[in-house]
Order: C-alpha cells, then sequence, then structure tokens
C-alpha cells in the first residue's frame, strides 16, 4: 500500500481579511507549481475585522483551504 504524501499550512490570522485572500493565493500557486498536494487550514483567532467571513468564503471557493474560527483571541503562542 502507499500512501500519498501531502503538505498542511496552518494559516494562523487575526484581523488579516484583507490580506488572506492574496496570502491564500501565492501559497496555491507557489505549492501547486511545485506539483504537491496541499492542504490549508486558516486559524481565524477571534478577528473582529471580516476575517471569519473571508476565510469562509476562501474554504468554499478552493477545495484546498479549511477554516477554523476560535470564538475569541487565544493568541499566536
Amino acid at each position: 500500500m502507499t500512501s500519498v504524501q501531502g503538505i498542511s499550512v496552518i494559516l494562523p490570522s487575526y484581523n488579516e481579511a484583507e490580506n488572506l485572500p492574496d496570502v491564500v493565493d501565492e501559497i496555491m500557486e507557489q505549492l501547486g507549481t511545485a506539483g504537491l498536494k496541499f492542504e490549508i487550514i486558516i486559524v481565524d483567532d477571534g478577528s473582529n475585522d471580516g476575517t471569519r467571513r473571508v476565510a469562509s468564503d476562501l474554504a468554499r471557493d478552493h477545495e484546498q483551504v479549511r477554516a477554523v474560527r476560535f470564538r475569541r483571541n487565544i493568541g499566536k503562542s
């Protein structure tokens, strides 16, 4: 049995609504060009600027993207 290897990119986000589409596009372009199987997991750390909506939209539009949301800011560390 062979296993499919891939990469999981964890993208911590706090009030990054404006930047998320560009960052996700760049990651997808670079990993796609390299021919790698990958997923991008956007972790919204309790944002209050629309990051939740943008992350959800990106997950809906791209099968490689997942969105996770924390209800309050927990911090990146």
